[in-house]
């Protein structure tokens, strides 16, 4: 069967096959195109061949060649992250045999078909109807069925587009597009639909002239390339792809003269040109990342849902009283400057033990990067990070192991688990949120050097003590002057003198910080359950003894008239932007390219010096004596 037979191999028990196909042994070479080993078998299988029936959609990547696609495990990951029971396939099908398999598609009821080379623009009159960016680029990459057809949309472009701008803004920025094939199109629709300003540049000079005055947009010879110059360079051409990876398709001139390069090619995914432009000091955007936008964008289209593109993903691990607490990040992009005095920076600010006002507890809190980190740059891989815990001593906890301490979650965690850590709560301790700053530090950076944005956080109020901070202009060392953290000098005097009075007495007292992220580009988040304030509450409210949330003029919002809340949009310095920002930069879910400005209430310390009435868990109601 070939490779065409690949899908056929699995799905054959489900179709009624009584013998589904011959596999050699793991370790063993195929004897012919397309066959897969058994271990590949077996997991194929279980994903697919057990699951197939009439009421389980089949999707699918149609081209030829079509074996090493990456498009079958991303969609597959992204049903399974869904919960979605359906089946994405490899179907290897020649342009001669697009017609006819299109018509089985019809028949047999798929779900949604990507297309790949050479189909993209064969399947044009094959189709039953056409959106209008698919009719603009002139090529189909997504088939989605509709009205008993099949429809043809393009998400290639949205792919282009989202990867840079993740980088940079695209309006009025200048773009060479090096290439004039199927995939310069969708890169010059895309990038001229983003209000920037291609030329296109390519070997086949007369071909790229005559796809410039297609597409609209300004064409070079091929002799200038030495002398472009601009903001972006993109290669849409295959030159640097295996096995050719040392190919490079633009001369270092070129690279030099422009501030981002991105190139299309993701297999390898750091490409000769990619190198060579991050050794020149720019920044670069992987092909990869386009491949995972525009199957994001196909996903949504058939599943009318967002795809779960999580790209920052963090594990905390480790407790209060443990030998160690530590982080793992996952997701983060290579090349990215990285060290642990980055992260130690952060831990020493959060580091328990530096004054009367915090806990005194004495932990160095020195991290040590495990994993992700060579050479003082990142490396794509999972970032794993370890803080030796110095002051822990169990043994003050033992005669807590049966009693539920006031406002902690020793009951809690018993009532879920059936087993907690008695000493000095485990997974609840504040101690945890070593993992959260040692991320976050990675997150800064990550959100400094890729998107220019900046996060400066503060105590805004400790218990009536409010103080007044303008969160467009405040800066962190303003933050960092007094041991509060709080940028109003006079407020945060009263706030130490009120700490102190209250730490005297023997109690504890809560509060809220406020934090201003600026930089933000407008156009982050989704509209309804994916909000982008609804994943900073549930990333704040993750934090521990963290209590409430709110954004812009938050719960203060309601003693407000529409006329008064309402945020007036103006021109500000060629940009949009708003007058007042009681929105807090975010709009239906959507930023508004405006400082996001949000608070989190933290509660009083649960642990304090005064005796306290409880109950343990042999009913009993003992007093917790302070230690």
């Amino acid at each position: 069967m070939g490779e065409a037979g690949a899908a056929l191999r699995v799905i054959a028990g489900a179709a009624g096959a009584a013998l589904s196909t011959y596999a050699p042994p793991e370790g063993l070479p195929a004897v012919a195109a397309g066959q897969l080993n058994a271990k590949d078998i077996r997991s194929r299988h279980r994903r697919w061949g057990r699951r197939l029936h009439a009421l389980v959609p089949v999707y699918g990547v149609v081209g030829s060649p079509i074996g090493q696609s990456l498009s079958p495990p991303m969609h597959e990951a992204a049903f399974r992250r869904l919960g979605i029971e359906a089946a994405y396939l490899p179907f290897a099908v020649p342009l001669r045999e697009l017609a006819d398999f299109l018509v089985a598609a019809r028949l047999s009821g798929v779900g949604g078909l990507n297309l790949t080379i050479p189909l993209k623009r064969a399947a044009l009159p094959l189709l039953d109807e056409l959106d209008d960016d698919a009719r603009r680029i002139g090529a189909v990459n997504t088939i989605i069925p509709m009205n008993g057809g099949f429809g043809g949309a393009n998400t290639d472009w949205i792919g282009a587009v989202r990867s840079l701008e993740e980088v940079v803004p695209l309006a009025g920025r200048r773009a060479t597009v090096l290439g004039a094939g199927g995939s310069a199109r969708a890169v010059l629709y895309g990038l001229t639909r983003a209000g920037a300003e291609p030329v296109v540049i390519s070997r086949n000079d007369r071909k790229a002239a005559a796809l410039a005055d297609e597409m609209g947009v300004r064409h070079a010879p091929w002799a200038s390339l030495d002398r472009a110059q601009g903001d972006i360079l993109v290669n849409t051409t295959p030159v640097g792809m295996a096995p050719d990876r040392e190919g490079c398709p633009a001369p270092d001139a070129a690279i030099a003269a422009h501030e981002v390069v991105f190139d299309l090619v993701f297999h390898p995914e750091e490409t000769r040109l990619l190198r060579q432009a991050a050794g020149l000091g720019k920044r670069t955007v992987p092909g990869l990342r386009m491949l995972i936008l525009q199957a994001a964008a196909a996903f949504e289209r058939w599943i009318g849902r967002p795809a779960p593109i999580e790209a920052f993903r963090v594990t905390t691990w480790g407790e209060s009283h443990g030998p160690a607490i530590g982080v793992v990040v996952d997701g983060c992009p290579p090349r990215l400057p990285l060290s642990e005095a980055d992260i130690q920076q952060e831990l020493d600010r959060r580091r328990p033990g530096q004054s009367a006002l915090t806990s005194p507890r004495r932990e160095a809190d020195r991290v040590a990067i495990q994993s992700g980190v060579i050479a003082g740059q990142t490396t794509g891989h999972p970032i794993a990070m370890v803080v030796q815990n110095r002051d822990a001593r169990p043994a003050d906890y033992e005669a807590l192991k049966t009693v539920y301490r006031p406002s902690h979650a020793d009951y809690t965690f018993e009532a879920k688990y059936g087993i907690r850590d008695k000493s000095g709560g485990g997974r609840s301790s504040a101690r945890v949120t070593v993992g959260h700053v040692a991320a976050g530090a990675v997150a800064r950076v990550f959100l400094a050097e890729r998107f220019g944005v900046e996060c400066v956080a503060y105590v805004k109020r400790t218990q009536d003590v409010e103080a007044a901070v303008d969160p467009e202009r405040v800066t962190r060392a303003e933050v960092e002057r007094t041991p509060v953290r709080c940028p109003d000098p006079e407020a945060a005097v009263r706030m130490v003198e009120l700490i102190d009075r209250i730490r005297r007495a023997r109690d504890s007292v809560g509060g809220v910080v406020e934090c201003a992220v600026r930089g933000v580009p407008a156009g982050l988040g989704e509209p309804v359950f994916d909000k982008l304030e609804s994943d900073l509450a549930k990333a704040m409210l993750a934090i521990n003894a963290s209590k409430g949330f709110e954004i812009g003029s938050g719960f203060a919002g309601t003693r407000l008239r529409g006329s008064e809340h309402n945020d007036r949009f103006v021109m500000k310095d060629g940009r949009m932007a708003t007058e007042t920002n009681n929105a807090g930069g975010v709009l239906g879910g959507i930023s508004t390219g405006m400082p996001i400005v949000f608070r989190v209430a933290f509660k009083p310390t649960s642990t304090i010096g005064l005796p306290q009435q409880t109950v343990d868990s042999e009913g009993k109601e003992p007093v917790v004596e302070p230690r």
